[in-house]
């Protein structure tokens, strides 16, 4: 039937009560952010990155250190255990002359 027609020939809708509320808000322009907001949400995120790089430079500065450590330790250990040696092989030394002369 042609009541639901307009006149260029566009076929008019009826909608319920929601389905008009519902359109209504769909138009309705949403408030827009402030610069200054805007300009705020994107320094926090710049400071996140930013912490984000030097949390990453010391994780890398302490794996760094850790290797490092771990390396004197390892030195340390070894000019020990050389230290040790030297020591058993003159106390070994001293015993031998001991027995020897006792």
């Amino acid at each position: 039937d042609d009541n639901n027609m307009s006149k260029d020939g566009i076929e008019e809708f009826e909608f319920s009560p929601e389905g008009q509320d519902v359109l209504e808000a769909v138009d309705t322009p949403t408030p827009n952010i402030d610069m200054t907001m805007l300009s705020q949400i994107m320094q926090t995120l710049q400071t996140i990155q930013t912490g984000q790089g030097t949390l990453r430079q010391e994780v890398k500065t302490g794996q760094g250190e850790a290797k490092m450590s771990q390396e004197t330790l390892r030195q340390e250990v070894k000019t020990g255990q050389e230290a040790l040696r030297q020591e058993v092989k003159t106390g070994q030394e001293a015993l031998r002359q001991e027995v020897k002369t006792g």
